[in-house]
This record gives structure tokens, C-alpha cells and sequence, in this order.
């Protein structure tokens, strides 16, 4: 009879299963929130609050600063310790098997193609709210000038691209809901994204 694995031994096999990219990306991450969230809140903030203006993707600093570096730091920044554990453990578990299925440099490139695509897109989308949307809409904020100074930090919009590649790759034609529904996988990650615009 087999003896059963310890917890330890079974983290280090999940780890050593991972990719080499998916274990990069979670690192940067990773470190990237301690440095922002503790290190530099601590040393250059005199309210010891985590100042994330000058990494987050907004309009004004892109487009107006010439400052095309935030479609990348955005990504690998976070909000909160809920914010990066949610984002990581999703793409531990999608990047692990997608990093397996294309092989490490194909699926870099879908990452960095993912990054720029979406995050060109929401600017994209935010343009058209402040130029073409009226301002309040049944008493919600959706247009006017104040979208191009909102700004968005973390690996989401990936995630929901990586979430539609796992939905496409075949096996599996439905997702289970939190275990209360199944729906198909195509539907998966807009249901995802509605649950989480609902619950911010």
C-alpha cells in the first residue's frame, strides 16, 4: 500500500508541474507586490498607503505623459493581498496547463499579445465613454472626462483571455459555477467577469 503524500511534498510536485513561464510571471508578480505594496509604501509614503498612479494603465498618463510602459507594469501590480491571490491562483491552475498545451514560448507570446490587445482595448473603451457616452446613465457613472483619469491594475484582463483559450482548447464542454451550475466553457469567463463587476 502507498503511503499517502505529505501537504509539502504535494505543493513541491504542483510546483515542479508548472511551467517555466507561468513560474516567472507568478514571481514578478509576487515580488512586485511586496516591493509596491510593503517595501515602497513604507519608505517613499508618509501615509504608508501603497500609491499605485504612476504603474496603473489610465488614458492620461499613456496617452498625454507618453508614458507606454504602464500597459506592462499594470499588469503585474495589485491592489491587495484578495486582489493577487485570486489573480495567481487562477493562473497557476489555467497557465500550468495552457504552458503545457502550446509549450513555454508560444504561450509567452499569447501573454505579451493578451497584455497589449486588452489593455489597448479598455483604453479603447474608455475613450469612447468620456467622448460618447452621457455622463450618468439610471444614476451610474459611465462617460464624461472622469474615465480618463480612472486607472486599472492587475493580471485580470490576461486571465479572462486565458480563461477563453482553456475554453476553446476542447476536452471539457462545460464549467462548473462554484459548483452550483454548469455552463458552457465559452460562457465561462464573461460569467466570471459579470460576478466580479458585481461583487467590487
Amino acid at each position: 500500500m502507498d503511503n499517502p503524500q505529505t501537504f509539502c511534498e504535494q505543493v513541491k510536485r504542483f510546483w515542479c508541474n508548472i511551467g517555466v513561464f507561468t513560474k516567472f510571471m507568478f514571481l514578478i508578480n509576487l515580488f512586485s507586490f511586496i516591493i509596491q505594496n510593503g517595501v515602497m509604501a513604507y519608505m517613499f509614503n508618509e501615509t504608508k498607503e501603497p500609491n499605485f498612479d504612476p504603474v496603473a494603465l489610465c488614458v492620461t498618463g499613456v496617452i498625454d505623459e507618453n508614458q507606454w510602459y504602464r500597459l506592462f507594469s499594470s499588469e503585474i501590480t495589485h491592489g491587495s493581498l484578495g486582489h493577487i491571490l485570486a489573480n495567481m491562483s487562477m493562473f497557476l491552475v489555467w497557465g500550468t496547463e495552457l504552458e503545457k498545451h502550446y509549450g513555454t514560448l508560444f504561450y509567452a507570446a499569447i501573454n505579451l499579445q493578451l497584455c497589449l490587445l486588452s489593455n489597448l482595448m479598455s483604453m479603447g473603451v474608455s475613450l469612447i465613454q468620456t467622448y460618447y457616452l452621457k455622463h450618468t446613465v439610471f444614476g451610474y457613472e459611465i462617460g464624461g472626462f472622469d474615465q480618463l483619469m480612472k486607472c486599472a491594475v492587475g493580471y485580470s484582463n490576461i486571465l479572462f483571455g486565458i480563461m477563453m483559450l482553456e475554453a476553446l482548447m476542447g476536452g471539457e464542454r462545460y464549467q462548473s459555477v462554484f459548483g452550483i451550475v454548469k455552463v458552457k466553457k465559452v460562457y465561462f469567463p464573461a460569467i466570471m467577469m459579470i460576478i466580479i463587476q458585481i461583487s467590487m
